[in-house]
Protein backbone atom coordinates (compact mmCIF):
# COMPACT_ATOMS: atom_id res chain seq x y z
CA UNK A 1 0.00 0.00 0.00
CA UNK A 2 1.14 3.54 -0.77
CA UNK A 3 -0.21 6.53 1.12
CA UNK A 4 -1.18 9.88 -0.42
CA UNK A 5 0.31 11.88 2.48
CA UNK A 6 3.79 11.42 4.03
CA UNK A 7 4.40 13.61 7.09
CA UNK A 8 7.92 12.52 8.08
CA UNK A 9 10.69 13.25 5.55
CA UNK A 10 14.31 14.38 5.92
CA UNK A 11 16.31 16.42 3.43
CA UNK A 12 19.97 17.39 3.10
CA UNK A 13 19.31 20.27 5.50
CA UNK A 14 19.75 17.67 8.27
CA UNK A 15 20.79 14.02 7.95
CA UNK A 16 19.14 13.17 4.65
CA UNK A 17 20.87 13.39 1.28
CA UNK A 18 18.20 14.69 -1.11
CA UNK A 19 17.49 18.31 -1.92
CA UNK A 20 13.94 19.61 -1.58
CA UNK A 21 13.64 19.57 -5.38
CA UNK A 22 14.67 15.90 -5.52
CA UNK A 23 12.26 14.99 -2.74
CA UNK A 24 9.36 16.71 -4.50
CA UNK A 25 10.24 15.04 -7.79
CA UNK A 26 10.30 11.61 -6.14
CA UNK A 27 7.13 12.38 -4.19
CA UNK A 28 5.36 13.27 -7.43
CA UNK A 29 6.42 9.97 -8.99
CA UNK A 30 5.03 8.12 -5.95
CA UNK A 31 1.70 9.90 -6.26
CA UNK A 32 1.93 11.87 -3.03
CA UNK A 33 -0.52 14.73 -2.64
CA UNK A 34 0.99 16.29 0.49
CA UNK A 35 4.23 15.98 2.44
CA UNK A 36 5.97 17.46 5.47
CA UNK A 37 9.71 18.07 5.55
CA UNK A 38 10.70 17.33 9.16
CA UNK A 39 14.44 17.80 9.38
CA UNK A 40 16.20 17.13 12.68
CA UNK A 41 16.28 20.19 14.95
CA UNK A 42 16.33 22.69 12.08
CA UNK A 43 13.51 24.71 10.56
CA UNK A 44 12.44 23.97 7.03
CA UNK A 45 13.39 26.16 4.10
CA UNK A 46 9.88 27.46 3.54
CA UNK A 47 10.99 30.11 1.06
CA UNK A 48 11.32 27.31 -1.51
CA UNK A 49 7.89 25.83 -0.83
CA UNK A 50 5.57 27.95 -3.01
CA UNK A 51 7.48 27.35 -6.25
CA UNK A 52 8.03 23.65 -5.54
CA UNK A 53 4.41 23.13 -4.53
CA UNK A 54 3.16 24.77 -7.71
CA UNK A 55 5.63 22.88 -9.93
CA UNK A 56 4.84 19.43 -8.55
CA UNK A 57 1.22 19.99 -7.41
CA UNK A 58 2.00 18.78 -3.90
CA UNK A 59 1.10 20.57 -0.68
CA UNK A 60 4.10 21.06 1.63
CA UNK A 61 3.54 21.37 5.37
CA UNK A 62 6.22 23.09 7.48
CA UNK A 63 7.64 21.00 10.29
CA UNK A 64 10.71 19.65 12.05
CA UNK A 65 11.68 16.73 14.30
CA UNK A 66 13.01 17.80 17.68
CA UNK A 67 15.45 15.59 19.59
CA UNK A 68 14.58 15.44 23.29
CA UNK A 69 15.17 13.44 26.45
CA UNK A 70 12.66 12.31 29.06
CA UNK A 71 14.24 13.30 32.39
CA UNK A 72 12.23 10.67 34.25
CA UNK A 73 13.96 7.72 32.57
CA UNK A 74 16.82 9.21 30.51
CA UNK A 75 15.39 7.90 27.23
CA UNK A 76 15.45 9.81 23.99
CA UNK A 77 12.16 11.13 22.64
CA UNK A 78 11.49 12.64 19.24
CA UNK A 79 8.74 15.23 18.90
CA UNK A 80 7.46 16.28 15.49
CA UNK A 81 6.51 19.95 15.45
CA UNK A 82 4.15 20.98 12.67
CA UNK A 83 3.21 24.46 11.53
CA UNK A 84 6.32 26.31 12.69
CA UNK A 85 8.89 28.33 10.79
CA UNK A 86 12.10 29.89 12.06
CA UNK A 87 10.70 33.41 11.92
CA UNK A 88 7.79 32.59 14.20
CA UNK A 89 9.21 30.28 16.83
CA UNK A 90 10.64 32.60 19.51
CA UNK A 91 10.37 29.93 22.21
CA UNK A 92 11.63 26.89 20.31
CA UNK A 93 14.40 28.44 18.20
CA UNK A 94 16.73 29.38 21.12
CA UNK A 95 16.48 25.82 22.45
CA UNK A 96 17.44 24.43 19.04
CA UNK A 97 20.29 26.89 18.50
CA UNK A 98 21.90 25.94 21.81
CA UNK A 99 21.42 22.23 21.15
CA UNK A 100 22.89 22.39 17.63
CA UNK A 101 26.03 24.21 18.82
CA UNK A 102 26.61 21.51 21.42
CA UNK A 103 25.83 18.65 19.02
CA UNK A 104 28.24 20.03 16.44
CA UNK A 105 31.06 20.10 19.02
CA UNK A 106 30.37 16.50 20.09
CA UNK A 107 30.41 15.24 16.52
CA UNK A 108 33.69 16.94 15.79
CA UNK A 109 35.08 15.05 18.78
CA UNK A 110 33.79 11.83 17.22
CA UNK A 111 35.90 12.54 14.12
CA UNK A 112 38.97 13.15 16.29
CA UNK A 113 38.32 9.90 18.18
CA UNK A 114 38.11 7.87 14.96
CA UNK A 115 41.27 9.46 13.60
CA UNK A 116 43.14 8.67 16.82
CA UNK A 117 42.15 5.02 16.53
CA UNK A 118 42.44 4.46 12.77
CA UNK A 119 44.80 7.19 11.65
CA UNK A 120 43.85 10.37 9.78
CA UNK A 121 41.06 8.71 7.78
CA UNK A 122 38.36 11.39 8.19
CA UNK A 123 38.41 15.05 7.32
CA UNK A 124 35.87 17.50 8.69
CA UNK A 125 36.46 19.73 5.67
CA UNK A 126 35.80 16.87 3.25
CA UNK A 127 32.58 15.90 5.01
CA UNK A 128 31.35 19.49 4.97
CA UNK A 129 32.26 19.81 1.30
CA UNK A 130 29.94 16.89 0.52
CA UNK A 131 27.22 18.03 2.95
CA UNK A 132 27.38 21.83 2.90
CA UNK A 133 23.74 22.51 3.77
CA UNK A 134 23.63 21.20 7.34
CA UNK A 135 25.57 21.01 10.56
CA UNK A 136 27.68 17.88 11.05
CA UNK A 137 25.60 14.73 11.60
CA UNK A 138 26.87 11.33 12.66
CA UNK A 139 25.27 9.79 9.57
CA UNK A 140 27.60 11.92 7.45
CA UNK A 141 30.59 10.74 9.47
CA UNK A 142 29.42 7.14 9.02
CA UNK A 143 29.13 7.40 5.24
CA UNK A 144 32.70 8.70 4.94
CA UNK A 145 33.96 6.03 7.33
CA UNK A 146 32.14 3.32 5.39
CA UNK A 147 33.98 4.35 2.24
CA UNK A 148 37.35 4.14 3.96
CA UNK A 149 36.54 0.76 5.55
CA UNK A 150 34.85 -0.49 2.36
CA UNK A 151 32.00 -1.65 4.56
CA UNK A 152 28.25 -1.06 4.05
CA UNK A 153 27.00 2.15 5.61
CA UNK A 154 24.37 0.44 7.78
CA UNK A 155 26.99 -1.91 9.26
CA UNK A 156 29.37 0.95 10.06
CA UNK A 157 26.60 2.98 11.67
CA UNK A 158 25.57 0.07 13.89
CA UNK A 159 29.16 -0.72 14.87
CA UNK A 160 30.39 2.78 15.67
CA UNK A 161 27.32 4.76 16.66
CA UNK A 162 25.01 2.38 18.53
CA UNK A 163 25.22 0.33 21.68
CA UNK A 164 27.70 0.06 24.56
CA UNK A 165 31.06 1.71 23.93
CA UNK A 166 29.79 3.50 20.82
CA UNK A 167 30.73 7.02 19.84
CA UNK A 168 27.23 8.06 20.88
CA UNK A 169 27.96 6.79 24.37
CA UNK A 170 31.43 8.35 24.62
CA UNK A 171 30.36 11.75 23.32
CA UNK A 172 26.79 12.15 24.56
CA UNK A 173 24.71 15.05 23.37
CA UNK A 174 22.69 17.04 25.92
CA UNK A 175 19.14 16.97 24.60
CA UNK A 176 16.41 19.39 25.58
CA UNK A 177 13.83 18.02 28.02
CA UNK A 178 10.68 16.80 26.28
CA UNK A 179 8.40 18.81 28.59
CA UNK A 180 10.26 22.02 27.75
CA UNK A 181 10.09 21.27 24.03
CA UNK A 182 6.35 20.51 24.04
CA UNK A 183 5.68 23.73 25.94
CA UNK A 184 7.83 25.75 23.52
CA UNK A 185 6.05 24.30 20.47
CA UNK A 186 2.66 25.10 21.97
CA UNK A 187 3.74 28.62 22.94
CA UNK A 188 4.80 29.25 19.33
CA UNK A 189 1.47 28.00 17.97
CA UNK A 190 2.77 24.68 16.66
CA UNK A 191 1.41 21.15 16.91
CA UNK A 192 3.55 18.69 18.92
CA UNK A 193 3.28 15.05 17.83
CA UNK A 194 5.08 12.04 19.32
CA UNK A 195 7.25 10.43 16.65
CA UNK A 196 7.75 6.64 16.37
CA UNK A 197 6.96 5.73 20.01
CA UNK A 198 8.32 2.21 19.46
CA UNK A 199 11.85 3.40 18.64
CA UNK A 200 12.68 4.86 22.05
CA UNK A 201 10.13 2.88 24.09
CA UNK A 202 7.96 5.94 24.69
CA UNK A 203 4.59 4.19 24.84
CA UNK A 204 4.49 3.95 28.62
CA UNK A 205 4.90 7.73 28.84
CA UNK A 206 2.27 8.72 26.28
CA UNK A 207 -0.36 9.73 28.84
CA UNK A 208 2.13 11.97 30.65
CA UNK A 209 3.06 13.67 27.38
CA UNK A 210 -0.61 14.20 26.63
CA UNK A 211 -1.07 15.96 29.98
CA UNK A 212 1.92 18.14 29.02
CA UNK A 213 0.16 19.20 25.82
CA UNK A 214 0.93 16.53 23.17
CA UNK A 215 -1.57 16.84 20.30
CA UNK A 216 -0.91 13.75 18.22
CA UNK A 217 0.93 10.45 17.76
CA UNK A 218 2.69 9.07 14.70
CA UNK A 219 0.73 5.87 14.02
CA UNK A 220 2.25 4.81 10.70
CA UNK A 221 6.03 4.35 10.71
CA UNK A 222 8.56 1.64 9.70
CA UNK A 223 9.42 0.93 13.35
CA UNK A 224 5.96 -0.34 14.32
CA UNK A 225 5.61 -4.01 15.22
CA UNK A 226 2.51 -6.19 15.47
CA UNK A 227 0.47 -5.15 18.50
CA UNK A 228 1.92 -1.65 18.82
CA UNK A 229 -1.09 0.11 17.35
CA UNK A 230 -3.35 -1.67 19.80
CA UNK A 231 -1.41 0.14 22.54
CA UNK A 232 -1.41 3.55 20.84
CA UNK A 233 -4.88 3.83 19.33
CA UNK A 234 -6.80 3.90 22.64
CA UNK A 235 -4.92 7.11 23.54
CA UNK A 236 -5.86 8.59 20.16
CA UNK A 237 -9.52 7.83 20.77
CA UNK A 238 -9.66 8.75 24.46
CA UNK A 239 -7.94 12.12 24.09
CA UNK A 240 -9.05 12.94 20.51
CA UNK A 241 -5.46 13.21 19.28
CA UNK A 242 -4.22 13.69 15.75
CA UNK A 243 -3.19 10.48 14.00
CA UNK A 244 -0.16 11.13 11.78
CA UNK A 245 2.27 8.96 9.86
CA UNK A 246 5.29 9.03 7.61
CA UNK A 247 8.13 7.07 6.06
CA UNK A 248 11.04 8.74 7.92
CA UNK A 249 12.70 8.94 4.53
CA UNK A 250 16.40 9.92 4.49
CA UNK A 251 17.32 9.00 0.92
CA UNK A 252 20.48 6.90 0.54
CA UNK A 253 21.25 7.29 4.27
CA UNK A 254 18.10 5.47 5.35
CA UNK A 255 18.90 2.72 7.83
CA UNK A 256 16.04 0.57 6.54
CA UNK A 257 14.75 -0.28 3.08
CA UNK A 258 11.28 0.25 4.51
CA UNK A 259 11.86 4.00 4.71
CA UNK A 260 10.64 4.83 1.25
CA UNK A 261 8.43 7.76 0.33
CA UNK A 262 4.70 7.00 0.58
CA UNK A 263 5.25 3.55 2.09
CA UNK A 264 4.03 4.91 5.43
CA UNK A 265 1.82 7.90 5.98
CA UNK A 266 -1.75 9.13 6.28
CA UNK A 267 -4.85 8.27 4.30
CA UNK A 268 -7.16 11.00 3.12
Amino acid sequence: MEYPVDLHIHSYYSDGVDSLETILEKASHRGLQAIAITDHDVFCQTDQYPALSERYHIDIIPGLEVSCVDASNGRKVHILAYGLTKDRAPHLKPLLDQFLDHAQAMRQQMIEDINQRLGPVLSYAAIKEEFPHSILYKQQIAIHLSRYLETPYQEVYQRYFRGPGSLDERYPVRFNDVYTVIQAILADGGIPVLAHPRTYRSMERIETYIHWGLKGIECSHPSYRPGDLQIVLPYIEKYHLLKTGGSDYHGALSLSNQRQLAKFGVEI
